[in-house]
């Protein structure tokens, strides 16, 4: 898909992060918010600008550890065959 644009989200809509194809992707880029979730006004943005929701998993992380998580996600589900 080119470019992969996400955010971690607590919105009951949000994608599981799995079923992404990252191995076709040729960049991910991830927006991190606070630990209590982005505002709804954030959300507006980030879509607008092609980030997509995804759920990390059934925890609520720090963001610092959110960034790490994303890391390993991303490394992980990248090289799935």
């Amino acid at each position: 898909p080119g470019e992969l644009r996400l955010t971690g989200s607590l919105e009951f809509d949000a994608q599981p992060v799995g079923e992404l194809d990252f191995a076709a992707a040729t960049k991910v880029l991830w927006l991190i918010g606070p630990e209590g979730d982005l505002t709804a006004a954030e959300y507006a943005a980030a879509r607008a600008a092609g980030f997509r929701p995804v759920v990390l998993g059934p925890t609520v992380l720090r963001a610092e550890n959110a960034a790490l998580a994303c890391v390993v996600i991303t490394q992980t589900l990248a090289h799935r065959r």
